[in-house]
């Protein structure tokens, strides 16, 4: 793991399929929500006919930068993704409640 994620560090060897199943979980979803923070800025300032270009048009690319935001995240450290999961775990009931006021 370490030629690959520098941020991961799992403490013992009998712990670390669940160290490393754990980070890798938490990466991938601050991995998309890092890549819907940015699409949501990049389309709220664009017009409507560049904000549907970028959104029905470029499927691949918005793929390809998950997959390159997921490779950033992996060099973040443990610590940073402990916070993040209890940011995630407050954003998460937060979005939860925003999601039925808007039904």
């Amino acid at each position: 793991m370490k030629v690959f994620a520098h941020g991961i560090n799992c403490v013992s060897l009998t712990e670390e399929f669940d160290c490393i199943s754990a980070s890798v979980v938490y990466r991938i979803t601050l991995s998309l929500f890092m890549f819907s923070l940015v699409m949501v800025l990049i389309l709220a300032m664009a017009t409507s006919r560049i904000a549907r270009i970028l959104n029905e048009g470029l499927f691949f690319s918005k793929f390809v930068i998950t997959i390159i935001f997921f490779i950033i995240t992996l060099q973040f450290p443990n610590d940073f993704i402990e916070k993040y999961s209890s940011f995630a775990q407050v954003f998460s009931y937060i979005y939860i409640i925003w999601q039925v006021k808007i039904q």
